[in-house]
Formats: C-alpha cells, sequence, structure tokens
C-alpha cells in the first residue's frame, strides 16, 4: 500500500467533514483525483472495513475551470465517484468561473458571488459534519 494513500486515509479519517477541491480536466475528474480515491478506498485498517472512511464523514465538493461552466462537468463526476464509496455528499457544490481571473494579487477570491458561495459551501459542510458527530 503507497504510504502517501495510507496517510491521507488516516488525514481523512482525523475529521468529521472534509472538502475536495479539484481543477477540472478535460471536461471531468483528473486522473490522479480518481486513482487517489480508488487508493484511499483500499486502505483498510483492523476491524475496518474496506473504504469505511468514505462513509463515516460527510464530504462537500468544489471545482474549478477556465471555462464559464466553473467545473460543473467535474463535479458531476466526482459527486458519482464519492457516491459509489458511500460518501454521503452535501448538496451544495462550488463551480469556480474563470479560475484564472478569479485571484487578486494574494490569492484571495476576489468577486463577492465567489466569496459568499465558498462561505455557504463551508458553513452547510461544518453544519452537517456537526450533526454527524
Amino acid at each position: 500500500m503507497p504510504k502517501n494513500a495510507v496517510n491521507l486515509k488516516r488525514m481523512i479519517g482525523a475529521h468529521h467533514g472534509v472538502l475536495f477541491v479539484t481543477p477540472e480536466y478535460n471536461s471531468s475528474v483528473p486522473p490522479l483525483v480518481k486513482n487517489t480515491i480508488d487508493w484511499v478506498t483500499r486502505v483498510q485498517d483492523a476491524q475496518e472495513s474496506r473504504g469505511q472512511v468514505f462513509r463515516e464523514r460527510v464530504f462537500a465538493i468544489a471545482a474549478a475551470s477556465e471555462s464559464r461552466l466553473g467545473g460543473s462537468r467535474c463535479l458531476a463526476a466526482l459527486r458519482q465517484i464519492l457516491s459509489a464509496c458511500h460518501a454521503p455528499v452535501i448538496p451544495n457544490q462550488l463551480a469556480l468561473s474563470f479560475a484564472g481571473e478569479a485571484y487578486d494579487d494574494m490569492d484571495r477570491l476576489k468577486h463577492p458571488a465567489d466569496i459568499e458561495a465558498l462561505g455557504a459551501l463551508v458553513r452547510q459542510l461544518i453544519d452537517i459534519s456537526q450533526r454527524m458527530m
């Protein structure tokens, strides 16, 4: 088992809620993101079922793209991948359009609508993860 897959599985397991953020790649999830999720599902500690780390916490998803769709196609694919792992994914998600122009010189989101959308996503993740504890 790759050491980094074990480490990532343990980091995910240390939290009640997890936010996955990814760029869109060819209208879908980057292969490395899919491969990483696949590896993490295979890391199994004693007294644990395969993929248990995904079933016991809540996930939020966000994507960025240079297109107007902002990674929407990637989000649909990522939601499907996580659902196949039986991971609860919150309804809210963030699709960041024109990502190359979305940040200021301090690497902070520039547009109030994007800032509010990210805040709403994080608030929903925290709220649902606290209720699942």
